[in-house]
């Protein structure tokens, strides 16, 4: 199993690393967090926090949900045509649980980019989480993206995030920020960055491309 540093200790020497591995997750029994999933036939939206979904929903934690895909997988392979028959391979090869040890280890490399743009001047910075002053709570629930910024704060030690909160600020999506300031697109996935491009387009429109130095924060991203 990898260990993936977490800890705010860890912001001076985290390094990339590769993927884990699905099957070496699938034998890492210390993963109990709980997961809850919806078991609705047929239903391929993303509207499943909805209270009508509330009987469907079931709990299981990392380790078994893991453990059930990867079952699931090697059954059907056998029923699969021939052409297909590298497809279940694939999934099994290519496919990485992102799970609350990848979350942290996401957010603390983050943190460890946000750090490296209030240290390398005073200016300020303002991050971006898609409108989060007018959107970021509907039906009580928060903004995905809301909720990695302040998994990424937390990572900064009390005395760093006293020292630099004065220069740190949310950008609404709306209205014009302080020439030279830095502006910084935060989100947790992005398939094909057409939600993000939508979010520059729109700061553009209060703002001077130009007179600002611009970086978009992923937590993962994929090809679409």
């Amino acid at each position: 199993m990898i260990e993936l540093p977490t800890s705010p200790d860890a912001l001076s020497e985290l390094s990339p690393v590769a993927p884990p591995k699905l099957l070496s997750q699938a034998q890492d029994a210390s993963r109990g967090n709980p997961m809850v999933y919806v078991k609705a036939d047929n239903y391929l939206g993303t509207e499943t926090s909805d209270p009508s979904f509330m009987k469907s929903r079931y709990k299981t934690t990392e380790y078994e949900a893991i453990n059930d895909f990867v079952q699931f997988i090697e059954t059907t392979k056998h029923y699969l045509p021939d052409y297909m028959e590298n497809c279940a391979k694939e999934l099994i090869d290519e496919l990485a649980f992102l799970g609350m040890s990848e979350l942290h280890f996401a957010a603390t490399a983050l943190a460890k980019r946000l750090r490296h743009h209030l240290e390398v001047d005073n200016k300020p910075v303002y991050v971006d989480v898609g409108n989060s002053l007018s959107q970021c709570r509907v039906k009580n629930e928060m903004k995905s993206s809301q909720y990695i910024l302040s998994l990424v704060l937390s990572k900064f030690p009390d005395d760093e995030f006293e020292e630099y909160k004065g220069r740190l600020k949310v950008y609404g999506g709306r209205g014009e920020i302080g020439k030279s300031s830095k502006i910084l697109f935060l989100d947790d996935w992005i398939i094909s960055g057409d939600q993000v491009k939508e979010r520059i387009a729109g700061f553009e429109v209060d703002n001077d491309p130009e007179s600002h130095e611009a970086s978009v924060l992923v937590m993962a991203a994929m090809a679409a």
